[in-house]
């Protein structure tokens, strides 16, 4: 992304946080802007990943996600930027369905990390590093899509790692339908 973005430039001058509103993420920024407050060339850009996730759901992933009123594009939460401190952490956790819809989608920059997958605990102090699930190592330049049985039944966390940098990463959510014709994931 261009750095030459007002919304950018305040981004990077704010000082890492130590706990999130959810408790699930510590040593963060992060950045919540929907794409037509970026600048042209970022917006362009952010609207390009966007399409390129749109076509791997439907294509690889075969999964249908909600459309504008118009038919034709995906409803999209805001983008949101996390930026993870080389001593930041996001704990265990599976996304509430409350916030978005069928898929988390990430573009990871920066450091190389590694994304966990288990199955969901009670409380994160009940997890271990012996649980049994799959690790995902997420490097640079790299895009995930969490979807299905991994979006809805799995904790997804990026545990801090020892000789790792800070992390960078853009997240994108489809929204959720309209009220009345909401379906409940199974």
């Amino acid at each position: 992304l261009s750095g030459n973005d007002d919304g950018l430039k305040r981004f990077r001058q704010r000082t890492y946080e130590t706990a999130h509103w959810d408790q699930v993420i510590t040593g963060y920024k992060e950045l919540e802007r929907p794409t037509r407050f970026w600048n042209t060339e970022n917006g362009t850009t952010l609207t390009k990943l966007q399409d390129l996730i749109s076509r791997v759901c439907a294509e690889v992933l075969k999964v249908e996600l909600q459309r504008q009123p118009d038919g034709q594009t995906v409803a999209w939460l805001p983008p949101h930027i996390i930026d993870l401190s080389e001593d930041g952490e996001i704990f265990p956790h599976v996304d509430s369905i409350k916030h978005s819809d069928q898929i988390v989608a990430g573009l990871s920059l920066l450091s190389p990390r590694v994304m966990k997958l288990r199955e969901p605990k009670d409380a994160i102090a009940d997890y271990s590093n012996e649980d049994a699930g799959i690790d995902m190592l997420l490097p640079p330049r790299s895009l995930y899509i969490i979807s299905k049985d991994a979006r809805f039944k799995m904790a997804h966390s990026i545990a801090k790692e020892k000789a790792s940098g800070r992390r960078l990463s853009l997240i994108f959510r489809d929204d959720l339908p309209p009220p009345w014709i909401r379906k409940t994931p199974s």
